[in-house]
């Protein structure tokens, strides 16, 4: 049996440099990612604005980062993931910084539908980027760097916005402005092959099939629909579910919560090296949706069994779910791609994970307003369920 020391390094054996530097870039930018975490408190504490008010600036946001996601994806194959990752990280600092300076609410709005339209338009150019600098037999694993980044980042960010907003929130958008600036400079620097630009006159891409022509990739885009609508509820109505529905104490949440990110830092390079190239990508992807399907389903059941049980068990169960799931569609859906058309079908991908993150917080509010906790999770365990069955009949 290998020891851990050397499955960590097989794990992260034989991956480019340009992946290794994208991924970095990637920790730098989401380390200083708190403005997102806090916009809600931002809005409620320091411009005073109602809770409904504050959700309407996490809605706007939404909508900016469908917009970006959009274009950015059609701009990387017009102008190369290079120009677009620049001109987002860039462009997404300053209007960081310019954004506490709207003072009137509305203002506000404007300026964050603005920020996330080019700070969101990052996203399909780094797909586009990591797919371009990786091989096929590599590529779920970079694709699994990327993420390990991202969430590593992201845990550092919303740990230091807990103690800047303690001083002051406006702090919060001028180091996420400061970073990304940084962030885009690293970037500027970085040298991609050539070859990445492509012209959308060329008889290559005039032969390709445009993703909303491409009808598996359409049912598997459908497919991930469902899956980020349930997804998403682990970040919205899942802690509160946890708070309201099971009564935990809100350490207890966050000692829950951050069991996600800290098992997807120490294991998800390990197991996706593990598991790559050994199992089909359809049985790997299939069973972490199935394991969000008995996540949802224990949550609905949760007079049947103890809070801790249901917390602590189910965020294993649902961890290991986005382990098995994530890395492998990242890399699963490219395959529909062509040469020349890759940020077209990442944009369409980013854009689904931005539409399911809007209606996850706003369905899922709807129904517990209405019918409460158990139904909500009786509706994302079967929505969850014909996700794993489109996935089953779509993925070869």
């Amino acid at each position: 049996m290998q020891s851990p020391i050397k499955l960590y390094q097989q794990a992260f054996a034989g991956l480019p440099k340009n992946i290794w530097l994208l991924s970095l870039v990637m920790l730098i930018n989401r380390s200083g990612t708190m403005v997102l975490a806090f916009l809600t408190l931002y809005c409620t504490q320091y411009l005073h604005q109602t809770p409904k008010l504050a959700g309407l600036a996490i809605a706007v946001y939404g909508l900016g980062s469908i917009l970006g996601a959009y274009f950015g994806g059609r701009l990387s194959d017009k102008f190369g993931y290079h120009f677009v990752q620049v001109s987002a990280l860039i462009g997404g600092g300053v209007f960081f910084i310019l954004a506490p300076f709207a003072q009137n609410f509305y203002l506000f709005l404007v300026v964050i539908f603005l920020l996330a339209a080019v700070n969101e338009s990052f996203r399909p150019a780094n797909t586009a980027a990591i797919a371009a600098n990786s091989t096929p037999e590599i590529r779920t694993r970079s694709f699994a760097l990327l993420r390990l980044a991202m969430n590593l980042g992201w845990s550092i960010g919303t740990f230091l916005g807990g103690i800047l907003s303690h001083y002051d929130y406006k702090l919060l958008f001028y180091v996420d402005g400061c970073t990304s600036i940084f962030a885009g400079l690293i970037m500027l620097n970085l040298k991609f092959k050539t070859t990445e630009i492509h012209k959308n006159h060329s008889e290559e891409a005039k032969e390709e099939v445009s993703p909303l022509k491409n009808r598996p990739f359409i049912y598997f885009i459908l497919g991930t629909l469902l899956y980020t609508f349930c997804f998403f509820q682990l970040f919205t109505n899942v802690p509160l579910f946890y708070k309201v529905g099971l009564k935990l104490d809100e350490q207890i949440i966050g000692i829950v919560m951050s069991l996600n990110g800290l098992l997807i830092v120490m294991i998800e390079m390990v197991l996706v090296n593990a598991i790559d190239h050994k199992y089909s990508k359809k049985i790997i992807i299939v069973t972490g949706t199935l394991l969000m399907v008995l996540f949802y389903f224990l949550n609905s059941g949760m007079n049947l069994m103890n809070a801790f049980l249901i917390a602590f068990g189910g965020m294993l169960i649902i961890t290991f779910g986005e382990i098995l799931s994530l890395p492998f569609m990242n890399s699963y859906y490219l395959k529909f791609a062509g040469k020349t058309n890759t940020g077209k079908y990442a944009s369409i991908y980013m854009m689904t994970w931005s539409i399911g993150q809007i209606l996850a917080g706003y369905i899922g509010g709807m129904i517990i307003n209405s019918f409460g906790f158990p139904p909500l999770w009786l509706v994302c365990t079967g929505l969850s369920l014909l996700c794993a069955f489109i996935y089953f009949k779509v993925i070869k």
